[in-house]
C-alpha cells in the first residue's frame, strides 16, 4: 500500500487520478502505471511510471503506508498521517464505554440466540428494556426480558 498527499500541482497534472481536495491523503494499492509526474519530464505522461526508481516516486510524494500492530479489542487506528518518510496510523485507545457497549451487545446476542421459540423482539417505548416475544404451547403470548 502506498499513499500521497494531494497537492495542487499533482491534482492539476492528473485530474482523473486525483479528484480529492488538496491536502487530502490518498491511498493506492500500488504506484500508478502511468502518471504526469511533476518531477520526471514535467507535463508529459510517463507510461511505465511504476518501473521508475523509487527516488522518483518519493520526489513526487509517493510513500509507503505502514500499519502498526495493535490490540483490536482495546485499540483502533486513527487517521492516516505523514511521518517523515512514510505514512502511518496513530494507535488510539478505545474508550471504556465503547468496549463495555460491545461486551453487553455480545452478551445480549448470545442470550437471544439461546432462546427457543422467540418469533420477535420488542423494545419498551422508553428504550430501556428489550423483550423476546414467543407463543407458549397453550397459545398464550409470553415475553422474556432480555438482560
Amino acid at each position: 500500500m502506498i499513499a500521497i498527499t494531494i497537492t495542487q500541482e499533482i491534482k492539476d497534472l492528473n485530474p482523473d487520478l486525483f479528484k480529492q481536495d488538496v491536502g487530502i491523503i490518498k491511498q493506492l494499492k500500488e504506484i500508478p502505471k502511468s502518471l504526469y509526474s511533476p518531477t520526471y519530464f514535467n507535463g508529459q505522461r510517463t507510461d511505465g511510471y511504476q518501473t521508475l526508481p523509487t527516488a522518483t516516486h518519493i520526489a513526487d510524494g509517493f510513500f509507503e503506508v505502514i500499519t502498526p500492530t495493535y490490540d483490536t479489542s482495546i485499540e483502533r487506528l486513527g487517521a492516516l498521517f505523514f511521518d517523515a518518510d512514510k505514512f502511518t496510523y496513530p494507535i488510539e485507545a478505545i474508550p471504556q464505554a465503547e468496549i463495555d457497549e460491545v461486551v453487553i451487545k455480545a452478551a445480549k446476542d448470545e442470550f437471544k440466540n439461546n432462546l427457543e421459540g422467540v418469533f420477535a423482539y420488542a423494545t419498551t417505548p422508553d428504550g430501556l428494556n428489550e423483550y423476546g416475544i414467543k407463543i407458549g404451547n397453550d397459545g398464550k403470548v409470553v415475553t422474556v426480558l432480555i438482560p
